[in-house]
């Protein structure tokens, strides 16, 4: 499912509703119809994985999930007594890491934008490094949850009803995308 031609839908409706009003009215709904955007595309994979988590639900022989392929949202359906596959070594795959840096606009509200900031400065780095280890902590993590979910698969974004009261990675430290666990086993000379 391409999610942008939901997306343009959307945006062409509320400005042709816009029509009716005056000049300013309809630049006004221009200027909303773009701004709205990004939410609307959260929105709609966000409504796709909570559908795919009901479908899962419902499926005791099967293992429902979305994935976010460029501006496609592709639901994936496995059988629950398919071989589970290789267990896949999370820490390696994002240790060894390299290649081009890739820039990111990300928008947030004042106060979660003040909050890494200052989290980020407890860790002695500059925002984008602990966002940069936030988004590694969160991708490990799930990755982590898919190989060890029968059936589950790389790229999988349901979430358990505990984990979508968590944020991904927050496991009571202040560092990005590491869990309580991962400090425990840091401390005792693990990863």
């Amino acid at each position: 499912m391409n999610i942008d031609d939901h997306v343009a839908r959307l945006r062409n409706d509320l400005v042709s509703a816009a029509a009716l009003g005056d000049e300013r009215t309809q630049q006004i709904a221009a200027a909303l119809a773009e701004a709205i955007v990004p939410a609307a595309r959260m929105t709609i994979l966000s409504v796709a994985t909570e559908l795919a988590s009901e479908i899962d639900d419902r499926l005791p022989d099967r293992s429902v999930g979305v994935r976010l392929d460029g501006d496609r949202i592709v639901a994936e359906v496995r059988s629950s007594d398919a071989p589970p596959t290789d267990p896949v070594d999370v820490s390696a795959a994002f240790d060894n890491m390299s290649g081009e840096i890739s820039r990111v606009s990300l928008r947030l509200m004042e106060q979660l934008k003040s909050r890494a900031e200052e989290a980020a400065s407890q860790n002695g780095v500059s925002l984008n490094s602990w966002l940069s280890q936030a988004v590694q902590g969160a991708l490990r993590d799930q990755m982590r949850r898919s190989t060890q979910r029968p059936g589950g698969f790389p790229g999988d974004v349901r979430r358990t009803e505990s984990e979508r009261t968590e944020s991904p990675g927050d496991g009571g430290t202040s560092e990005p995308g590491r869990t309580a666990d991962d400090t425990d086993r840091r401390d005792d000379g693990g990863a």
